[in-house]
């Protein structure tokens, strides 16, 4: 499955509630840097809902 994800990482505060929400571990926070491993990707969109700043955009 292909997954784009939009992410606006000049908005991320790096606060961890994705990697916290994220059921298949596809992303991690490294040096408050977030990254995906777009091969894990569910597209079921709990980080995208859990960021308070709105930097995470799963694309259909």
């Amino acid at each position: 499955m292909h997954v784009k994800i939009n992410f606006k990482s000049y908005i991320c505060v790096g606060c961890d509630s994705c990697v916290l929400m994220c059921p298949v571990n596809a992303i991690t926070l490294i040096n408050f840097k977030v990254f995906f491993d777009c091969s894990k990707c569910i597209k079921c969109k709990f980080c995208e809902f859990v960021c308070p700043m709105g930097a995470i955009e799963i694309q259909d």
